[in-house]
């Protein structure tokens, strides 16, 4: 699964990213690492995730009538038909994902390339509802209903999760991030960095980002400089000692979700 990889903390990351705090003590300091903090296993959905989404989410067409389905966004995704949905572990948490059920499948050896589009012929399906979703982005979650004679002949959905910038890949990702995203301190203050959300990060120190091409996208990537390159796991928390620091601003950022940025000055 890609980046997936998407909450209503955003006002108050929003509030935080204009403020650049000082630690006047200088010798404790923290930042919290967020991402999905509300997280709902029972439709395996998050806020940020309509980032993703097969638009519109219910579509009709007669029988016989043809669907279909275009990737207006950057990665690659499947329409698959499902029934039933089974307990699956998620980075530690019970979620349920639908499973497929064999009715259609655009393919997971060759899905959706960005750019490029599936169609589905209905001849074969009997009128009724046919939940599907996105094998790769199983939140990503819709309707096909089939009539029996009436309706329209042929439709047409927009996959598509491209609301998202250079630096924030998806629209979802600005509510993930280091809080207080920008912190000043004094050389041998002590740094917390807590991991409070559900996936592992990391605290990684970068001096220079390469494009990488993602899609429609030249995404900035951040490389580690290792000057302090530490994975943190939900819960834990790691400490950065400032006093083994040179004094001036060090760029961090989260090598499995890249878009999560932040900068430490030590004066």
């Amino acid at each position: 699964m890609r980046l997936i990889r998407i909450l209503p903390a955003i006002s108050i990351i929003a509030t935080l990213l204009f403020a650049t705090p000082v630690n006047a003590a200088g010798t404790q300091a923290a930042i919290s690492i967020h991402d999905v903090a509300h997280f709902n296993p029972t439709t395996f959905s998050f806020p940020g995730g309509g980032a993703f989404s097969f638009r519109p989410g219910t579509v009709s067409v007669s029988q016989g009538g043809t669907v279909t389905w275009t990737n207006n966004g950057y990665d690659q995704h499947t329409v698959t038909s499902y029934t039933t949905k089974t307990t699956f572990n998620f980075e530690g948490v019970n979620v349920q994902l639908p499973v497929p059920d064999g009715q259609f499948d655009s393919g997971i050896q060759a899905p959706i390339q960005s750019g490029q589009s599936w169609s589905l012929n209905t001849a074969a399906l009997s009128p009724g509802d046919y939940h599907y979703f996105c094998q790769i982005h199983p939140w990503m979650q819709a309707l096909l209903h089939v009539a029996r004679s009436t309706g329209s002949t042929s439709a047409s959905v927009s996959i598509d999760h491209h609301q998202g910038s250079t630096t924030q890949f998806f629209s979802g990702s600005a509510s993930w991030g280091f809080l207080p995203r920008d912190l000043q301190v004094k050389k041998g203050t002590q740094v917390a960095v807590t991991n409070n959300g559900l996936f592992p990060h990391t605290f990684s120190s970068f001096t220079i980002s390469v494009p990488v091409t993602e899609g429609y996208k030249t995404l900035i990537i951040p490389i580690s400089d290792g000057v302090f390159n530490e994975t943190i796991v939900p819960g834990q928390s790691w400490t950065l000692d400032t006093s083994a620091l040179n004094t001036g601003t060090y760029t961090y950022a989260c090598l499995f979700h890249p878009w999560m940025k932040g900068a430490l000055t030590v004066s």
